[in-house]
């Protein structure tokens, strides 16, 4: 008789874990690979019969809804291996790997497992802890435990490439669009899939303008690709599931945005001894202005965004900081025109036009928060102030008269693309939320 690799025995009868069998198992398994379960002494088959159960379904996550004690777990749990359930079992009162004769309480059978000395056997299915994304080169890390045996990654039902498989860590490349590019991700090992964890994404957009004296005016638009897992998970059986710590994300390498800006704006004012004094300032935008958000591939745009975004699961928000910048954007041409009382003659005085770069730091260090609610959209919002005038030759014998400039920040709902959900199941169900948009809500065993 001979066993595979890392193989386990069960062996569902009365007295399976005597000293000569098990002993005996061992013994044939000649590289010491085996590990052997069974009962200590007689045992009754209805309490047998819970008991594997119990340990099928908790090691394999499959969360079998006719388990009727102890019930599956609410929300569903993923894999976990033996030692882990085991203690479960023993934690449970009453004991689920122990069966007590009702009509005799002194009589029971406990079920126990032995290891061999080079067994590496824990599993019977991969399972997902967490997964994560780094953006700038495309790496895509999923944690937990998968074996040795290296298997495949699959987002939304598409393989994507391995690039390292250990038996805590895998680590893969992901497209940035497409079918693979969010939704639920599985680890699968010889047919044996892991638990679904859901890749989520939001797409949206996000405005700040800058309208100054006049009709000046500046805008900044982005069209903005987030991915990230927010999903809570176990660390061991029968706990409740918990959020992942604060992390950092950056946006999509799909993530872009445009810049716009111009007009003109005059300011008066009357000065002492009858004089009037006009400033006239006029920006004028200098070609198209697409810009892109900074990245390991593209670290110093010539119109860029730079971006800091800190996922806070606990707290359901985004915490974002940013500094938009242009190049060569703007061609200024200030003015002044004085008016003086008769016989003095009018002055007017080009002080020519110039080229600037521009950029806004008004948001650098002060972080905005995209909230998100029960069902993972983050919610519409704006931030509207004053701040000092932005002008580029425009002055003033009162710079205290000139008005300030409105900077307005707007962000758009941005509907959660395959989202968690805590209620049932390993699957992926199109749901209809919000005026009718279509979903992939991701049903993940934590």
């Amino acid at each position: 008789m001979t066993f595979a690799q890392d193989a386990f025995i069960y062996l569902d009868g009365c007295g399976s874990f005597n000293g000569l069998m098990h002993a005996a198992f061992l013994d044939l398994n000649a590289n010491k690979t085996l590990t052997y379960a069974g009962w200590s002494a007689s045992v009754l088959d209805d309490g047998a019969y819970k008991t594997v159960k119990f340990l099928f379904d908790r090691m394999l996550g499959a969360n079998y809804p006719n388990i009727i004690y102890p019930p599956r777990e609410s929300p569903p749990q993923r894999p976990f291996d033996i030692a882990a359930v085991w203690t479960d079992m023993e934690s449970r009162n009453p004991p689920v790997n122990k069966v007590v004769d009702k009509d005799n309480p002194l009589r029971f059978a406990t079920l126990r497992y032995v290891k061999g000395g080079s067994s590496k056997f824990g599993m019977f299915a991969p399972s997902i802890r967490v997964v994560s994304l780094d953006e700038q080169f495309g790496y895509f890390h999923l944690e937990g435990e998968f074996g040795s045996k290296q298997g495949l990654v699959k987002v939304n039902d598409v393989s994507i490439p391995v690039l390292s498989w250990f038996p805590t860590d895998v680590i893969c490349t992901i497209p940035t669009t497409g079918p693979a590019s969010a939704g639920g991700v599985v680890a699968e090992v010889d047919g044996r899939r892991s638990n679904a964890v859901p890749l989520t994404e939001w797409r949206g957009t996000l405005t700040l303008s800058l309208t100054s004296l006049g009709t000046l005016h500046q805008v900044y638009s982005f069209n903005l690709h987030f991915r990230a897992d927010v999903h809570s998970f176990r660390d061991k059986p029968h706990t409740d599931p918990q959020p992942k710590e604060s992390f950092d994300i950056s946006p999509a390498l799909d993530s872009k945005g445009t810049l716009t800006a111009g007009d003109e704006g005059i300011f008066r004012e009357e000065i002492a001894g009858g004089c009037v004094w006009t400033s006239d300032e006029t920006w004028t935008q200098l070609g198209s202005h697409d810009m892109v958000f900074v990245s390991v591939q593209n670290p110093q745009p010539n119109n860029g965004i730079v971006m800091l975004t800190r996922v806070n699961p606990a707290d359901r928000n985004f915490e974002i900081t940013f500094t938009p910048y242009a190049n060569n954007a703007l061609e200024v041409h200030p003015s002044i025109h004085i008016v003086r009382p008769p016989p003095a003659r009018d002055t007017t005085i080009d002080y020519g036009r110039r080229t600037l770069s521009i950029g806004t730091d008004i948001f650098l260090n002060r972080p905005i928060w995209f909230k998100y609610d029960d069902i993972y959209t983050i919610l519409p919002g704006e931030v509207d102030t004053l701040v000092e005038p932005v002008l580029y030759g425009i002055g003033s014998h009162d710079p205290s008269a000139l008005p300030k400039t409105q900077v307005k920040l707007s962000w758009n709902l941005m509907v959660a693309h395959f989202p968690p959900s805590d209620t049932s199941g390993v699957h992926i169900t199109p749901i209809s939320i919000r005026g009718g948009d279509l979903l992939n809500t991701i049903h993940p065993n934590q």
